[in-house]
């Protein structure tokens, strides 16, 4: 059995709780940081293709530099030694990565105990979300950002309020991640699509004059 590596700190990189996200955060102030500037180039871009595959493997890899080159395309090789030493990535040995295996298994066992036994009176299961036409997933990511930024019970007002403000937005050229990304960022109880900022509408609306226009339909 090979021994595996995770990112330190993944949590400051990662936006969504489930597995495999469509995104993870990276934060400007990376360049401010000592040791990320002090990295080769090469390294740096190394360093970012892992946090990517992070995201779709739990944060458990093999410490196999051929393999972490396979999996992110790289051209060169990848130096692990460098990033571990640099304080990037902790190494695991074989004797941690079973006691990590077992505690996970009990917290992941723990968790589902709870999720049947909680009762949760936020979100009633005779409600339809279908007029937001989103995915199963960016249901549940509607769901934790209303409650985060304390927005309140879901009823069918609140959400045939939103299918109007998300589909505005939609018609206006923003994708549902993008609408989420920012309905979170803002810390907004609800969602309005004329709270969406002006320069990002603007140039949605040029983006979609400009198809138009192309394509022959004006």
């Amino acid at each position: 059995m090979k021994k595996t590596f995770c990112v330190k700190s993944w949590d400051k990189f990662q936006h969504y709780k489930d597995r495999n996200p469509p995104w993870i955060k990276l934060h400007n102030h990376l360049l401010d940081d000592y040791d990320f500037e002090e990295l080769p180039d090469t390294t740096k871009c190394h360093l970012l293709c892992i946090w990517m595959l992070a995201s779709r493997t739990n944060n458990k890899m093999v410490h196999d530099s051929s393999w972490i080159k396979r999996k992110i395309g790289a051209s060169t090789a990848v130096d692990l030694k460098l990033l571990e030493a640099r304080g990037f990535i902790e190494v695991h040995s074989q004797e941690q990565d079973a006691s990590n295996m077992l505690a996970s298994e009990e917290k992941s066992r723990d968790r589902v105990e709870t999720e049947k036994s909680r009762v949760d009176t936020s979100v009633n299961s005779d409600l339809d979300f279908s007029s937001l036409k989103i995915s199963d997933y960016e249901l549940k990511e509607v769901r934790r950002i209303r409650k985060k930024n304390k927005g309140g019970d879901f009823t069918d007002r609140v959400i045939k309020g939103l299918s109007k403000e998300f589909e505005l937005s939609r018609s206006s050229g923003f994708t549902n991640d993008q609408i989420l990304t920012e309905w979170e960022t803002r810390g907004w109880k609800s969602f309005k699509a004329e709270w969406m900022p002006k320069s990002k509408q603007e140039k949605q609306a040029h983006s979609f004059e400009n198809q138009k226009y192309k394509s022959g339909k004006f």
